[in-house]
């Protein structure tokens, strides 16, 4: 299968029905350790751990596996960084850039706003652009405030009289956040991650990987929304928060969701990391894409198979989630994020083997030969996966003497 742009919508491709709410964030387990003692007790448990296996000198924790985590780090302590809160510095909601009001009056044409736009994105470092209209309800339903340790709504300019005269987006002070009703797209950025590194899972090395994409992710975000500031309308720059990252991407044409609950993209597989811009400037929305994800990931069951802590569904799409991490009301493949969150606490990383497993890392068009080739009926395809492919990870790579990261020139 060759990719296809779809006249549809990712409400539509995923069956999103009448028992689906928007998200509230207090329920993320990015976010569950500010509230929740088990959740917090759990996090205690990576600093803990990947001190010890440092100091241990565990594969995959090595001197150097240390050191360049802190240094991807760094960046994002230095402009006191949180990628899941709103209003850290690349999650700004109110951030003041210079606009000239004639720059405005010439910023008319949306073709060529979208061309400049997108070319900006890579320029600033962002390894893909995509743009959607956006569709209100993979926005939160509410943000969580670490000071107060409450959580408090997000609304729409027209969903009440009293918010007719706010044009910017705006912190009430009752905790209230509100989006001008005239901010209808969303930018979507990939970032991808490096790949080398990431065969490493669920080692600090791979953690690295995810941690230095993020310091980039929140420079090229950060940069491009100061850009649209600057021709003089608004943006809300965004990594983790404030709304729901992958269905806004297939919204944009990125890619689809895959068997992990990741973004699989066409160019960069599993091994992405998504950011996001609402903003109000005129733009050209793209479509949505097929290219065979929910075919192969039936008959693929690899990153189920290979999930230390059996987080992963190996089954059949559903339309409820495991607990109250997720949401009822769409179709997919449930993950179990207590599960995923318990392991990767306990292994002093953010684990991301189901991510370094994909078998789209290798590109769709070897995912679809596959595909073609057997029937994806009878079982084939997820039973020669591992004999076809010839990648080592994780543990394989240090018990065969393949760890050679930082060997190699």
């Amino acid at each position: 299968m060759n990719i296809h742009q779809l006249n549809t919508t990712t409400a539509q491709l995923y069956n999103v029905d009448e028992t689906y709410r928007r998200y509230n964030q207090k329920y993320n387990l990015n976010i569950r350790g500010y509230w929740d003692k088990e959740s917090k007790n759990l996090e205690l448990q990576i600093v803990n751990t990947m001190s010890d296996y440092v100091k241990k000198n565990t594969p995959g924790y090595s001197p150097f596996d240390y050191g360049f985590f802190m240094g991807s780090l760094n960046y994002l302590k230095q402009i006191g960084f949180n990628a899941n809160l709103c209003d850290q510095n690349a999650n700004s909601w109110n951030y003041d850039i210079k606009s000239i009001k004639e720059a405005k009056e010439k910023v008319t044409d949306e073709r060529e706003t979208t061309v400049a736009l997108k070319k900006a994105a890579k320029m600033y470092g962002a390894s893909a652009m995509g743009i959607a209209r956006l569709d209100r309800r993979w926005i939160y339903s509410h943000w969580f405030d670490e000071k107060t340790k409450q959580e408090y709504p997000i609304r729409f300019t027209d969903e009440s009289k009293e918010y007719a005269d706010i044009s910017q987006p705006t912190l009430l002070p009752d905790g209230v956040r509100v989006i001008p009703a005239t901010m209808k797209y969303v930018i979507v950025l990939l970032f991808e991650m490096d790949y080398e590194s990431l065969k490493y899972a669920p080692t600090l090395l791979a953690c690295a990987s995810t941690v230095n994409t993020y310091a980039k992710a929140s420079l090229t975000t950060m940069s491009l929304a100061g850009m649209i500031k600057a021709l003089g309308y608004e943006a809300i720059p965004s990594l983790n928060c404030t709304g729901l990252n992958v269905p806004l991407a297939i919204d944009a044409g990125l890619g689809q969701l895959g068997r992990n609950g990741k973004l699989i993209s066409p160019r960069y597989g599993s091994i992405s990391r998504i950011a996001k811009i609402i903003t109000d400037i005129p733009l050209l929305p793209d479509k949505p894409i097929d290219f065979g994800v929910t075919e192969f990931c039936e008959a693929c069951r690899k990153c189920a198979r290979e999930c230390p802590s059996n987080a992963i569904s190996s089954g059949t799409r559903e339309m409820g989630p495991v607990d109250d991490t997720g949401n009822t009301g769409y179709l997919r493949w449930p993950v179990d994020h207590k599960k995923c969150h318990s392991y990767f606490c306990g292994s002093g990383t953010n684990c991301n083997v189901c991510i370094s497993v994909c078998s789209y890392n290798r590109g769709y068009k070897w995912t679809n030969s596959m595909l073609s080739t057997f029937n994806k009926k009878n079982g084939l395809v997820d039973s020669i996966l591992d004999g076809l492919d010839d990648e080592i990870y994780g543990e394989e790579l240090f018990k065969k003497g393949k760890n050679v990261f930082w060997k190699e020139e």
